[in-house]
């Protein structure tokens, strides 16, 4: 089905928006794998940047990219929970709280890498 201009400026003026929704919420993304605790070990910083890049990996990577990281961040049952642990992270809470980021963003954004 051909598309008409009007269309495509809808559709594009509705992806903006719900970029401009992430980028509102920059504090809730920084959140989700920062901790402000002066008692973190090396190795949990270290494993809350993997955790802080897959999450920007999933909001803003390539397509390639946004599947493998919802699939680590949503999906994954065996990784996922040791590198949260490692990372002094609870990965249910963290799960939740992505989910729910999801959810508020719509699926303009983030439906691409749920897509096959």
């Amino acid at each position: 089905m051909l598309q008409t201009a009007r269309d495509v400026h809808i559709q594009s003026h509705a992806a903006d928006a719900s970029m401009r929704s992430l980028s509102d919420k920059g504090e809730i993304l920084d959140s989700l794998v920062h901790d402000t605790s002066s008692h973190d070990q090396p190795e949990q910083r270290l494993w809350r940047a993997v955790l802080t890049s897959t999450v920007e990996e999933w909001v803003h990577g390539p397509l390639r990219k946004q599947r493998e990281a919802e699939h680590f961040l949503l999906l994954d049952n065996e990784d996922y929970p040791a590198v949260c642990s490692s990372a002094g992270i609870d990965p249910s809470d963290l799960r939740r709280r992505l989910r729910k980021l999801r959810g508020n963003a719509g699926t303009e954004t983030f439906g691409k890498a749920s897509e096959n």
